[in-house]
C-alpha cells in the first residue's frame, strides 16, 4: 500500500523511512485505499488497529499524519513479522512495571529523607565541636521535602 506509485499522493514513506505519512486522510478513505487493505473503511479504526500494533502517531511538518513502530522501516520487510498485537499480558506486565517503579521511587524518597535527616544530625554534632567564636556559622537548612511543601504553599 505505500510502496504503490499511484497511492503517492496519499499514503508515503516519510524521509527518514522510519514511518508511514497519510497525507490526506479523506483520499485515503475514498480512494478506496483503505478498504482494499482493510475490512472496513473507518479511519478510527484504521487508527485504533494500528495503536494495537504499536504504532506511534504523530504529526508531520505538512499537517498530515505520521504514524512510527521500531520494527516498520522502509526496505526491511524481514522486520514485519516481529510486529505483534499488544495482549492484555503486556500491558498487565507494563502495570507490574509501573507500580514496581513506583515502589522504588518511594523507596528512594524514604531513603533521601533519612540520608537528610542523618546528615542533619552530624552538621549538628559537628557544630557541637566548633569553638564560640566560629559560633557565626549556620546550622544546616530545612529538609528538602519541607523546602518543596513550604514552596508550594
Amino acid at each position: 500500500m505505500i510502496e504503490e506509485a499511484d497511492t503517492n499522493n496519499v499514503i508515503r514513506w516519510n524521509e527518514a523511512g522510519d514511518g508511514f505519512i497519510v497525507i490526506d486522510t479523506n483520499e485515503f478513505i475514498s480512494q478506496q485505499i483503505l478498504p482494499k487493505f482493510f475490512r472496513h473503511s473507518n479511519w478510527s479504526s484504521f487508527v485504533r488497529q494500528l495503536n494495537f500494533y504499536g504504532f506511534k502517531k504523530g504529526f508531520h511538518a505538512s499537517a498530515a499524519c505520521e504514524f512510527k513502530h521500531p520494527k516498520f522501516l522502509k526496505g526491511r520487510r524481514d522486520l514485519l513479522s516481529q510486529i505483534k498485537r499488544k495482549t492484555a499480558e503486556n500491558q498487565s506486565n507494563q502495570r507490574k512495571i509501573l507500580e514496581d517503579l513506583q515502589k522504588d521511587f518511594e523507596d528512594l524518597k524514604h531513603r533521601n529523607e533519612s540520608m537528610w535527616h542523618f546528615q542533619r544530625k552530624m552538621m549538628l554534632m559537628m557544630y557541637s565541636f566548633v569553638s564560640p567564636e566560629d559560633e557565626k556559622a549556620n546550622p544546616p537548612e530545612e529538609s528538602p521535602s519541607a523546602t518543596t511543601a513550604t514552596a508550594a504553599a
